[in-house]
């Protein structure tokens, strides 16, 4: 009896181990567990919540993104995540309340803190925003990886949902539109957005350029660039306002570009 009380007093303390960040390797990525490891009882990916990964589309040896985690559960009320490059560029702590870096097996990891749980967030979403260092040179694709735990807060690891995602960027030297002939959207950065997100392409050639944004019924909503533009990369912003200056709704739209008979599209996430 002294040994069954002795356990029934560790184990909810053992519940709440992972409010200071989940073991190492539970990301889902390829040779790594996740979370229903510990918090067994619904599958995998299995409940109604959304969980994203927004970083850069293409990357630059050597330059920093911002990388931003975001879940969302209904019912779900406390929330944790582990994210890895792999092992490919750096991760850098911008906010120390709610995140925190480790390493084991070669990879590195950020994860939540016990504050970054925010435990008592109904629903969510919540966000975890970090930095990312990439390669010093071209890797080409590097595949970002990611586990979240939508929990309930019952002080056990029941009941809680699990979420796994991944993302992957391409090293923009090894896009051909980054050539001297080259032509196209570069990048849509940060996608998904929210309020605004900035948009670069480039022209081979001098010429008539338009640069919109549709929705996906194929109705225009923005113009973000029209008339004579020089050969080179150029930039826009779209700051998720319709021509009419009205806030656009949350949801998946295309940014066109044409130019001297030729035209490229990219999609755009645009989140509330």
């Amino acid at each position: 009896m002294k040994k069954l009380g002795w356990l029934f007093l560790v184990l909810p303390a053992l519940a709440f181990a992972n409010a200071g960040g989940p073991p190492n390797g539970m990301t889902g990525a390829p040779g790594q567990s996740n979370c229903t490891q510990c918090h067994s009882g619904n599958a995998l990916n299995s409940g109604n919540g959304l969980f994203t990964i927004s970083g850069p589309e293409n990357y630059v040896p050597g330059q920093s993104y911002p990388i931003t985690v975001t879940l969302q559960d209904p019912g779900q009320l406390r929330w944790g995540f582990e994210f890895t490059p792999l092992n490919k560029g750096t991760l850098q702590v911008t906010d120390a309340a709610h995140t925190q870096t480790s390493s084991a097996g070669g990879n590195s990891f950020i994860k939540h803190t016990a504050t970054g749980t925010f435990d008592n967030t109904a629903d969510g979403p919540v966000s975890w925003t970090f930095n990312w260092t990439a390669p010093s040179g071209d890797e080409g694709p590097v595949t970002f990886y990611a586990a979240g735990n939508a929990a309930n807060s019952n002080g056990s690891t029941g009941g809680d949902f699990i979420y796994t995602t991944s993302f992957t960027t391409q090293a923009a030297t090894s896009l051909p539109e980054v050539s001297a002939r080259g032509f196209g959207l570069l990048e849509v950065f940060p996608n998904p957005f929210n309020p605004d997100t900035r948009l670069s392409y480039q022209l081979a050639t001098p010429g008539d350029v338009k640069l919109e944004v549709y929705d996906l019924g194929g109705r225009l909503v923005s113009r973000l660039a029209q008339g004579w533009h020089s050969a080179g990369v150029h930039t826009a912003r779209w700051n998720g306002f319709t021509l009419q200056q009205r806030p656009a709704s949350a949801g998946v739209y295309l940014a066109r570009l044409e130019s001297a008979g030729q035209v490229t599209v990219a999609r755009m996430l645009l989140v509330k």
